[in-house]
């Protein structure tokens, strides 16, 4: 049954406007979607509780209510790292428990972007002006606040990231010629974060070729974002390679009353047309 409850919470997220996502409880349903174990109700019901500790022993942190930045920014620190012990898992990086906030939560270790959920869930409860970026191959937050701002990098104990160390960080990720664009700093909705860190495991699956997983990680993402046609048009082409034919006609017609990008419309609609005559 908290399968089942997860999926209708997913299912409600994707009707919900963004600003109104809570990116916690939606990363717990993408957990348990992604587990779906026996007794997972209980290991739920932890996470909650060590949560509200973060959130309560943030609270009564006396920097958390300082008027600059940088005391607030201890006091983060101080909460999410020291007290609570929350890193990045440089060891096992590959871990798809990495990916899964329920795990991270047992385990506190994570990816940048499941630690990054966490923090964004820490600021929006403390009413902070936290948002994630459009940065490529490792996920940033920034923090703004009276006209001060941090780039942070919850994989690295919340570090402050320079210039500098931002360009370096890119071109690890893009090679030595890539540049830096003001795109790369723009916030993001909650829903692209959620989307990111399902990406995660849905990727390191078709790495091992282990389709089947894939998908599964595939369909908590267009629970929470159904109006994503790409999204559509990914599970059909997944579908197919496992021989699922109708399920993947399904989903080609979904996201061609989508607004699919015109470069996929014409690909899309001649495969969903060679399907079909294939079936018939």
């Amino acid at each position: 049954m908290e399968w089942q409850r997860a999926f209708d919470y997913l299912k409600k997220v994707g009707d919900t406007p963004d600003d109104a996502i809570d990116l916690f409880e939606t990363g717990l349903a993408l957990g348990i979607l992604d587990v779906g174990e026996p007794g997972e109700k209980f290991v739920v019901n932890r996470c909650r509780d060590a949560m509200q500790s973060m959130i309560d022993d943030l609270k009564n942190h006396p920097q958390s209510h300082a008027p600059n930045l940088h005391d607030r920014l201890i006091a983060l620190r101080h909460v999410f790292i020291q007290q609570h012990d929350f890193v990045g898992d440089d060891e096992d990086y590959d871990n798809l428990e990495n990916a899964n906030l329920i795990r991270v939560m047992e385990r506190r270790r994570g990816l940048p972007v499941a630690l990054g959920i966490l923090c964004l869930h820490l600021a929006n409860q403390m009413g902070w002006d936290m948002h994630g970026l459009n940065f490529p191959g490792h996920f940033l937050v920034r923090f703004d606040w009276m006209g001060q701002r941090a780039v942070l990098d919850p994989f690295a104990r919340l570090a402050e990231r320079s210039p500098g160390e931002l360009r370096l960080l890119l071109k690890s990720h893009r090679g030595r010629d890539a540049e830096m664009s003001p795109v790369f700093f723009e916030a993001v909705s909650k829903r692209s974060v959620l989307l990111r860190l399902q990406n995660n495991i849905k990727m390191r699956m078709l790495q091992t070729g282990d389709v089947e997983p894939a998908l599964k990680a595939l369909s908590g993402m267009r629970l929470i974002a159904p109006l994503e046609s790409e999204l559509w048009r990914e599970h059909a082409i997944l579908s197919l390679s496992l021989g699922n034919f109708r399920d993947s006609i399904a989903a080609l017609e979904q996201s061609l009353g989508l607004d699919l990008p015109g470069e996929l419309r014409a690909e899309t609609t001649a495969l969903l047309e060679e399907l079909k005559r294939k079936l018939n």
